[in-house]
């Protein structure tokens, strides 16, 4: 799932049927722009006047997180990038924090 939890009714309800339908070993990836970062504190900023963000809900990384472990996620790796707003290819970095958009991969098993 890729720049598309922002616009779900239930995030919760979403991980909890992915988590279901996923064989044991089987695992997901949610990127997202990190609401926390530079990019997500913009994006908030503008989106009610934003006719596609305007009723988008941004979410932290801790809060993915939480939501994906509440459905039974674990082993969680993150990857970030975007570290700006030039219109230029970032380096993708491990972990979360500095970029705005953010990538997690959690294993049901």
């Amino acid at each position: 799932m890729v720049t598309a939890i922002c616009f779900f009714d239930d995030v919760q309800k979403a991980f909890n049927e992915a988590y279901r339908i996923l064989k044991p070993d089987g695992f997901i990836i949610i990127g997202f722009i990190d609401r926390n970062s530079p990019l997500g504190q913009m994006y908030e900023q503008k989106k009610d006047k934003s006719k596609f963000y305007n009723e988008a809900i941004f979410y932290s990384v801790n809060e993915v997180t939480e939501y994906l472990k509440k459905a039974g996620f674990k082993s969680f790796i993150y990857k970030q990038t975007i570290f700006g707003t030039e219109n230029i290819i970032y380096p993708v970095l491990d972990e979360y924090g500095k970029g705005s958009f953010v990538v997690v991969k959690a294993d049901k098993s």
